[in-house]
């Protein structure tokens, strides 16, 4: 019986099982000890506030599967409009422009715009309406972002999102000369690859310092899609040389047209008219934007403190010192340990931006 085995085994798988645990727990003392000393060394976080960003979409004979339900195409549908209005609110300054691939070509829905309803309103009826067909070419598709990704500032952070449901990609040329480029150009590359994993796409990610992942289920590709609309940190340790660079920057005066109506914005430096803010000047080549812009993307650089745990259920009634209200649900300031009802603290988290306690 069982017992019997064990105890004619004794002691050997003791012993060595002993010995695996000591070994493990050593493991985890030095695992802990390296730890601790990255913890007391000091780092900061970096964001670019502007961004510069083209959505490529494969929409290929796979973009019609049902792995994702009810199929990929309403997923990319509806968590796509999400992350366009989670882009903009997290880049302010940033813009974004839409490329389809199907049959071995790369159409351009939309350039770079500043408009995050305009592009989530196209995006939506395009897609919507399209049907997947053909191979895809991810060489063609990035030739025709980079057209105009490559005249941007090159102080803005430029990127490429590609959601991609084919199992590979139908190109005319060498593909890893492109790469070269991409890299050589710091075009940063993330990719969400709705199929499988395809080593194009890997190497792609990995020369342009950019990230490859595969969704499990719908919503993990939501988590993951949605991911990818917040900038990407850079970690700076304390007394590290940092490049930085003053960006050139015009408010433009704003007037309403008589005949038309509508709002109109003039550049201070050329007086030429732009249809909407923030964009490029394209007479004089500067970058003009306005106060609510700048201000929004303070707020997004700068967040407000999380909250230090769960929310916070007590038996006896609490006064939040934001409302006065009493209430027996609270969440804690990290930073200055102030405990807030509930609609108080989602209040300074989205529309404060600060925390009434911390100041």
């Amino acid at each position: 019986d069982l017992y019997s085995f064990c105890t004619l085994l004794y002691p050997y798988p003791f012993t060595f099982l002993c010995g695996m645990s000591e070994k493990r727990t050593f493991s985890d003392r030095e695992n802990e000890e390296a730890h601790e000393e990255k913890a007391n060394v000091q780092t900061y976080v970096r964001r670019n506030v502007m961004r510069s960003a083209y959505l490529i979409i494969d929409v290929g004979e796979d973009f019609n599967r049902r792995d994702l339900l009810p199929d990929r195409q309403t997923n990319i549908v509806d968590v796509g409009v999400g992350f366009i209005k989670k882009f903009f609110d997290n880049s302010p300054l940033g813009n974004l422009g839409l490329v389809l691939t199907r049959e071995g070509m790369a159409e351009r829905v939309c350039s770079l715009q500043v408009s995050g309803q305009g592009i989530a309103e196209k995006f939506k009826k395009t897609i919507s309406l399209t049907s997947g067909s053909g191979s895809p070419s991810l060489q063609n598709a990035i030739e025709v972002a980079l057209t105009e990704l490559e005249e941007q500032p090159p102080l803005s952070m430029r990127e490429l999102i590609i959601i991609w449901s084919s199992m590979g990609t139908s190109d005319r040329g060498d593909i890893s000369k492109l790469i070269s480029k991409l890299a050589a150009a710091s075009i940063k590359c993330t990719i969400l690859g709705i199929g499988g994993h395809v080593h194009v796409l890997s190497v792609l990610a990995k020369n342009t310092l950019g990230t490859y992942v595969v969704p499990k289920h719908e919503t993990h590709f939501k988590e993951l899609f949605h991911g990818f609309a917040s900038p990407s940190e850079v970690k700076i340790v304390a007394g590290e040389e940092v490049n930085t660079s003053l960006i050139p920057m015009g408010f433009p005066r704003a007037s309403m047209d008589q005949v038309t109506g509508k709002l109109r914005h003039e550049c201070p430096r050329c007086a030429e008219e732009v249809p909407s803010l923030p964009c490029l000047c394209a007479t004089c080549r500067i970058t003009l934007s306005s106060s609510s812009h700048i201000s929004r993307s303070y707020f997004n650089l700068f967040p407000p403190p999380p909250a230090s745990g769960p929310v916070q259920k007590s038996t006896i009634d609490v006064i939040c010192i934001s409302c006065n209200q009493s209430t027996k649900e609270t969440l804690t300031c990290s930073d200055c340990k102030t405990r807030f009802c509930r609609a108080c603290f989602d209040f300074m988290q989205e529309t404060l931006h600060y925390c009434v306690g911390c100041r």
